[in-house]
């Protein structure tokens, strides 16, 4: 343990922090750049450091940390890890939003078919318990792979693709406005 510069708190080595507080430390109504939250520190299950500040009961910031993670991923699946979203020159937002539509349904039939994978064979555990890709990672990979060996695959799927897009710019006028993904 240590003292802060005035000599009168006292400072833990983040490596002691899992084992002296098993359950983290909580600073509730801190204030941080001028907003007034509450402040975990603490591990994850991993044994991973977490400084949190949030507006939520000090103990539940973990909690909603963990389900801020998983948007966070897909964030990135969307941006540099998978669909490259963000190197888009789109600037009309019609464009942009059927854009954005298009890579959500692409990112589920990926994360689905990654899922049907892992059920068949199981991916791969690294040595610090996760997993060796996502559900999304390998269902991508597995796309991008049947596209390298079957050409023919990607030029049938392209004119799909392609009859779907023109068919729905079709019949969008004619759908009912419950039916229409709004996004």
């Amino acid at each position: 343990m240590y003292l802060d510069e005035d000599m009168n708190e006292q400072i833990h080595l983040a490596s002691s922090l899992q084992t002296q507080y098993p359950k983290g430390i909580i600073f509730k109504d801190y204030f941080v750049d001028g907003i007034c939250g509450n402040v975990y520190v603490g591990t994850d299950k991993s044994g991973e450091l977490l400084f949190l500040f949030g507006t939520f009961a000090p103990k539940t910031l973990p909690k909603y940390y963990e389900r801020r993670w998983t948007i966070e991923t897909i964030f990135q699946d969307f941006k540099g890890r998978g669909f490259n979203l963000e190197n888009t020159h789109l600037r009309d937002a019609q464009k942009l939003k059927k854009l954005i539509a298009c890579v959500s349904l692409a990112y589920n039939l990926c994360k689905n078919i990654g899922v049907y994978k892992h059920k068949k064979k199981r991916i791969l555990i690294k040595k610090h318990g996760r997993k060796k890709n996502s559900f999304f990672r390998t269902g991508l990979n597995y796309i991008r792979n049947l596209f390298k060996k079957k050409e023919e695959l990607c030029r049938i799927l392209t004119i799909v693709f392609r009859t779907i897009t023109i068919n729905l710019a079709r019949l969008t006028p004619f759908l009912s406005k419950q039916v229409i993904l709004r996004v």
